[in-house]
């Protein structure tokens, strides 16, 4: 029991890093990913692959951490406690003296407002490349009313036209 007494501040503090650098992972994500919105937007594909590569080894690092951090929560909670991700935070928490609380308190709060404004920007720029799919369909069902969505390949077999990748030639 004494053993156990010891630990918990150590384990204390160590989830504490680790939703520290959570947050320090998300704010990371964010301006990620708002330089692959831009990209996008722009249309400046030079590096764009290494963006994505980017924000998915964020992405993995900040699971791992989250892994980490759920797997301490959890053997905090006594047996029989609901093993409710938000639940068992509070109920962990609440046993804390106020100072350190409000500490957690505080970072658990800014880790779910961060995944939060990341969904809506990914929701946001999801939409958008929908939205640009949709307008080069429209104009080039305007623009080839004869091929009204069937696209050919160079031996003239016909392809179901599912938006892949299209290269236009601009140079004249």
């Amino acid at each position: 029991m004494k053993d156990e007494k010891k630990r918990k501040p150590k384990d204390m503090d160590l989830c504490l890093e680790i939703l520290n650098e959570e947050i320090a992972i998300l704010e990371k994500l964010v301006l990620s990913q708002d330089m692959v919105r831009q990209a996008v937007i722009a249309r400046e594909w030079a590096d764009f692959e290494g963006k994505i590569d980017e924000l998915n080894r964020q992405r993995d690092r900040f699971e791992e951490l989250e892994s980490e951090r759920s797997r301490l929560f959890m053997r905090f909670l006594p047996d029989g406690e609901s093993k409710d991700e938000d639940l068992g935070f509070y109920s962990l928490i609440s046993r804390l003296p106020p100072e350190k609380r409000g500490t957690f308190a505080g970072s658990f709060r800014q880790v779910k407002l961060l995944i939060l404004r990341i969904r809506l920007a990914n929701e946001s720029l999801l939409r958008y490349i929908e939205e640009a799919r949709a307008t080069v369909a429209d104009f080039l069902d305007a623009a080839f009313p004869d091929r009204r969505g069937r696209f050919y390949t160079r031996r003239g077999k016909t392809v179901a036209s599912d938006m892949r990748s299209m290269v236009l030639d601009r140079s004249l």
